[in-house]
């Protein structure tokens, strides 16, 4: 594995971050420190993993910050995962949004939400063993993961005094029900968590607690944050960077690239959602990257059949085909 230095580096006025190890392909989270001493935030905290908790305790003993709040910018478990662990350390508040932190209690091993995903997957036309192991992979990951305490739940325009900066919260749904996005007027930083990624795109996938047409809830997300004078974005994976506008359009044409894809693999006839998955992302996933192509093709494929491009013949498992006419779609907007 990779070293990770236990080390926080400045990358923005009043912010630093630590890049903690999780065991996904994405190889570590960021986790960032905003502001000093008894005042000091951490925004999300990484996952329940050795060695990404060795990390991030001598990181946190070396400054001797002792965080008074944890904000999560969305229930993934790579980014609230070791948020009870640390409030039962240091006494510290949890803040997240509502539907955030129900989605930390919902996806728990067990509960009804694994039993829909379950049926969403044979209703899609993944086979049924293909099914059982993705869920089982799915509740292995959330297991580790423990909701926790919540002591003020983030509302959409407040604006956050933290570690000496005013922070606005931004709802951007997509990629999670109710994601959070905080930016500071004064420094131009974003930190945007998964919202906006420097070199991957974030899974947007239809799940259960999502909206009905999670795809239009991300981009609805990035139109309104695209004119913002952004200078630094600081993302919950990869490295900070500038050019938030130019990441937004790239994110844009990348979607409606993937839109065209899903059409042009229904102009061959009627097709399962996992049929198009397969078209779109090969049959040589694991069960852990595999649920998440599955979800993001549903998520394609509800969203053109919301803008009468393409239609669902009645069938089980659900096959798509395209529709004439429609009411069109398209993924950018005008200024």
């Amino acid at each position: 594995m990779e070293d990770f230095a236990p080390h926080f580096e400045e990358v923005a006025p009043g912010v630093r971050r630590l890049r903690v190890p999780v065991p996904f392909p994405t190889r570590w989270v960021n986790v960032y420190l905003v502001g000093d001493g008894a005042d000091a935030v951490l925004v999300d905290t990484g996952y329940p993993f050795p060695p990404g908790r060795r990390v991030l305790q001598e990181a946190l003993r070396r400054t001797g910050s002792r965080p008074r709040v944890i904000l999560i910018t969305h229930a993934h478990p790579d980014h609230f995962g070791m948020a009870l662990e640390l409030q039962e350390r240091f006494g510290c508040s949890v803040w997240m949004e509502a539907r955030e932190w129900e989605v930390t209690w919902a996806y728990r091993p067990g509960t009804e939400v694994w039993e829909e995903v379950a049926r969403q997957f044979l209703r899609a036309g993944m086979p049924a063993e293909r099914v059982r192991q993705t869920v089982e992979s799915g509740q292995k990951v959330w297991e580790p993961a423990k909701p926790p305490r919540v002591g003020r739940l983030l509302r959409e325009g407040e604006v956050l005094n933290l570690g000496g900066g005013r922070w606005e919260v931004f709802l951007t749904p997509g990629h999670a029900p109710a994601h959070v996005c905080l930016y500071e007027t004064r420094t131009g930083t974003l930190l945007a968590g998964d919202h906006l990624l420097p070199r991957i795109t974030p899974n947007i996938g239809l799940w259960p607690l999502a909206g009905p047409d999670p795809l239009a809830d991300f981009l609805r997300s990035l139109h309104g944050l695209r004119d913002l004078p952004v200078r630094q974005v600081l993302p919950g994976h990869g490295d900070p960077y500038e050019g938030c506008a130019e990441r937004t359009e790239e994110l844009l044409a990348h979607h409606a690239s993937r839109l065209e894809a899903v059409e042009a693999v229904l102009r061959g006839g009627a097709r399962t959602a996992y049929e198009v998955h397969l078209a779109l992302f090969g049959a040589d996933l694991d069960p852990h990257n595999e649920r998440f192509g599955l979800t993001e093709a549903m998520a394609h494929l509800v969203y053109l059949e919301q803008r009468g491009k393409v239609r669902t013949q009645d069938g089980d498992p659900v096959r798509y085909i395209l529709s004439r006419g429609g009411d069109g779609w398209q993924t950018r907007s005008s200024r």
